[in-house]
């Protein structure tokens, strides 16, 4: 079920909006452009972080349920069991006129070290659960970014080693997808015995349902 991470594909970059911005909106498209596709950007990674915070809360409180309007795009969801690399994770897709990186290598949205974001399997009660990473490619009739929330194993570094990780379930073993709404339940909490880590131990799984429209 681990989604395979590639070390040399992630790129840590702090201050992200400024960085990016400034690097790909210097030339080529007018200034009311350019703020309209900053917006859209920021819009999609203020949805993601809720989203992320969102899930990890529903899983740390063990209930609940509730729904989002999804913004301006197309929303993914791949499940915990899929064979896609992409598995267990949300996808959220949006067009641009000029995209805000040129080429399909992740960068990190977020403020973890870089050996943290690096690997598949974070450390319990340091890491975070949800690693969040934003690719582009072209599209039809200019580019498509892609923000990815991507829920990774956490392990206890002592002994005995235990795995704990939040597992998506849209309730098919396919990706679905949605442009309307996303509804996040609580499902359950289970522990599979032989499941763990590189530690052997037991895993916690956390099953969350995601359902779009």
């Amino acid at each position: 079920m681990k989604a395979q991470v590639s070390v040399v594909s992630v790129v840590l970059i702090s201050g992200i909006v400024i960085a990016l911005v400034g690097t790909a909106y210097m030339w080529g498209l007018p200034i009311i452009e350019k703020r309209s596709v900053v917006t859209e950007f920021q819009t999609a990674q203020g949805f993601v972080f809720s989203l992320n915070d969102l899930v990890v809360n529903m899983a740390n409180s063990g209930a609940g349920r509730e729904s989002l309007d999804i913004p301006h795009g197309l929303a993914r969801v791949i499940p915990s069991g899929s064979s896609d690399p992409d598995n267990n994770s949300i996808i959220f897709e949006f067009d641009v006129n000029q995209p805000m990186i040129f080429n399909q290598t992740p960068v990190y949205l977020g403020g973890a070290t870089f050996e943290d974001v690096i690997s598949e399997e974070g450390t319990y009660g340091i890491s975070s659960p949800g690693v969040i990473s934003m690719t582009s490619r072209r599209g039809p009739s200019g580019y498509i970014m892609m923000i990815k929330l991507h829920f990774r194993e956490l392990e206890t570094k002592t002994v005995p080693r235990k795995g704990y990780k939040i597992l998506l379930n849209p309730g098919t073993t396919t990706a679905v997808s949605g442009t309307s709404e996303m509804t996040i339940s609580f499902v359950k909490t289970e522990t599979q015995a032989s499941a763990c880590c590189s530690g052997g131990g037991p895993l916690l799984a956390t099953h969350i349902k995601v359902e779009l429209s």
